[in-house]
């Protein structure tokens, strides 16, 4: 299968990206721990994963394999990030540079070591610590809340509210009363309706909320869309060279 054909040239500009991306993503991990890194690193390293995969980049494929299965288990929260996992993580992005500039793209070199490294058994054994307890703060004693000013503004007497008691109210005085609530009332319906009403929203301002895992997910399809456009184009050129009698008679048996 010839390598250098235009296809495999445009996986090779995008894994040094992923690359680079990668090795960007390590060094703010290492500075502060985010999931949004580790999505980063775990787009990365499966859009790598997919393209060595399709070409048979074999050693590259084991390499991301394991750095993929790591990662999601971290981003999923089956295994908690340390610090520890760095060295690790370090030598297996210098070891998958090393493959990209390799001359057989890293086919005869020897990764066990990097592999048995970065593996989830060995990585988590060599970070695991004993579960300790936290103690947990507690919490302070809940405040009354007081009425603020959008409280007092939103509610609107009533006659309840206005009326005193009537238990030693003569006659009279109850009709006064009724007759007042009912002008307290009358005069809260009107300042209600001349309150200024809150101006919609400008639509430029308008912004939409996604959730993580679903943003995630995107990405994800579009790196296996990228991968997939990228077989097809591997495809058409195959279709183009045996119309045009290029390939060997290898290449013909193996595309059969």
């Amino acid at each position: 299968m010839a390598n250098e054909d235009e296809v495999f040239k445009n996986f090779l500009i995008e894994i040094a990206e992923r690359l680079a991306e990668f090795d960007q993503g390590l060094r703010e991990l290492e500075q502060a721990y985010n999931v949004n890194h580790i999505n980063l690193l775990f787009r990365a390293i499966h859009t790598i994963k997919g393209g060595a995969g399709f070409f048979g980049l074999n050693k590259i494929t084991e390499l991301t394999h394991l750095l993929e299965d790591l990662l999601m288990k971290i981003r999923e929260g089956d295994v908690a990030f340390d610090p520890a996992m760095m060295p690790a993580l370090y030598a297996a992005s210098d070891c998958l540079n090393d493959m990209q500039q390799d001359a057989s793209y890293g086919e005869k070199m020897d990764i066990a070591e990097v592999c048995r490294a970065v593996h989830l058994d060995h990585i988590t054994k060599a970070t695991r610590t004993a579960d300790k307890p936290v103690p947990s703060a507690k919490k302070p004693p809940a405040l009354e809340r007081r009425p603020t000013h959008a409280d007092r503004v939103d509610h609107k007497p009533s006659s309840q509210d206005l009326m005193p008691s009537m238990s030693n109210e003569t006659p009279a005085r109850a009709a006064v009363s009724a007759v007042s609530a009912k002008a307290a009332d009358s005069q809260a319906d009107s300042q209600a309706d001349r309150a200024p009403k809150p101006q919609a929203h400008n639509a430029q301002s308008e912004t939409i909320r996604v959730k993580l895992d679903l943003l995630d997910r995107l990405m994800e399809l579009t790196g296996e869309i990228v991968v997939a456009r990228n077989q097809l184009l591997r495809q058409f050129a195959d279709m183009d060279a045996i119309q045009a009698g290029e390939l060997t008679s290898d290449e013909r048996l193996y595309l059969a």
